[in-house]
């Protein structure tokens, strides 16, 4: 709008400046849960073997489960006694289980064989995130976010010795443990109204993500590449509080659990989760 100010007889348009623009930086926090059921699987190759006070099996029953002929003569007790004796020996404890067998019957060598069996894992995620709207491109609001991240769960793992030439199986252990995963993420997310307070929502994200197995005396820390996406519908329940909800999935494939005796790995897996954001 210009004013015309008399001046000298004349008048001088002078020109109001105009209203400052919205601002497209608009910050946010908020967090969410989330549950997943992830098939778990272990790489053991038969070259380690977990040592727990659940090794109460008697070796010689062990051996005797692949060979009847076997008469025995270890000399010890338990396997967890033969462990300890192989361990201050010469002995590597990384190929123990075969090395042993070979060592007092090679036949035994051909007959057995062990694995690990892992259940599934059923994780609760806990999550926070803060981050700020960036702009807007072809209708959708763009925004970035860092986001940290709690999987919690817990797992059966169950020890079998088979009789390749039988195929029968022996039972060595079966035990609980816990695994935790802290992601740590930077992730963006796109977001459009559909119709009234109602939207829609895409994000992605790439990150590092920490672990940690634990139970029976075992504990354990690693790591490795962690990545995610979800999608979903968001409330807009007011100009500052949204609420949203929708599928999630995680890739858990690359994570290193730095698991030697477990061998425990873990599935990428796709999930839901609910959470709430307040803008600001």
């Amino acid at each position: 709008m210009a004013l015309a100010i008399p001046a000298f007889g004349g008048s001088k348009a002078v020109i109001e400046p105009p209203p400052p623009a919205p601002t497209l930086i608009q910050w946010f926090v908020g967090g969410s849960f989330g549950m997943f059921d992830v098939e778990g699987s272990s790489n053991y190759n038969g070259s380690d073997l977990i040592v727990t006070d659940v090794f109460d099996i008697d070796l010689d029953e062990a051996f005797a489960f692949a060979d009847p002929d076997y008469n025995g003569g270890t000399g010890d007790d338990t396997l967890e006694d033969f462990y300890n004796d192989l361990t201050q020996g010469d002995f590597d404890p990384n190929d123990l289980l075969f090395d042993t067998i070979a060592f007092y019957d090679l036949t035994l060598a051909n007959n057995l064989s062990f694995r690990t069996q892992i259940s599934d894992v059923d994780l609760n995620m806990y999550s926070l995130h803060f981050g700020r709207l960036v702009g807007n491109a072809g209708g959708f609001d763009l925004a970035a976010y860092l986001e940290v991240a709690w999987f919690t769960g817990d797992f059966t793992a169950t020890g079998i010795l088979h009789n390749n030439l039988a195929n029968t199986d022996l039972i060595l252990f079966r035990e609980g443990f816990d695994v935790d995963i802290v992601p740590i993420t930077l992730n963006l997310k796109a977001e459009r109204n559909l119709f009234g307070r109602v939207g829609a929502y895409v994000s992605g994200g790439l990150g590092y993500a920490f672990t940690n197995v634990s139970g029976s005396g075992y504990d354990e820390n690693g790591g490795g590449f962690y990545a995610q996406a979800a999608a979903g519908l968001v409330w807009n329940v007011t100009e500052s509080v949204d609420i949203y909800g929708g599928g999630r999935w995680v890739h858990l494939s690359d994570l290193d659990f730095n698991d030697k005796s477990l061998g425990f790995e873990l599935d990428d897996q796709l999930g839901w989760e609910i959470g709430a954001r307040y803008k600001f």
